[in-house]
């Protein structure tokens, strides 16, 4: 998913990246993800309606992720341009 996002956009533009992915993130996650991430589409924390019920807190942790991921690289080229 990165390198495809990377593919349309420059790797200086990493750091707008990491902010847009976590703002909206968090964002997500205050308007009711947390709820659901929580206590599942039954309510009560089950894991029984579909795959992506079962798997929710890794299938949305990966957008956290992916911003760490964008931060990390405009960082690395900070770090490690030639001076």
């Amino acid at each position: 998913m990165s390198t495809l996002v990377f593919c349309f956009v420059s790797h200086q533009a990493a750091w707008l990246l990491a902010l847009i992915v976590a703002g909206l993130y968090e964002t997500w996650l205050q308007l009711g993800l947390k709820d659901y991430l929580i206590l599942g589409a039954d309510g009560i924390g089950g894991r029984t309606a579909n795959l992506l019920d079962a798997n929710r807190e890794g299938v949305f942790s990966s957008f956290g992720y992916l911003a760490v991921y964008f931060a990390g690289v405009q960082l690395g080229q900070y770090l490690l341009k030639s001076r």
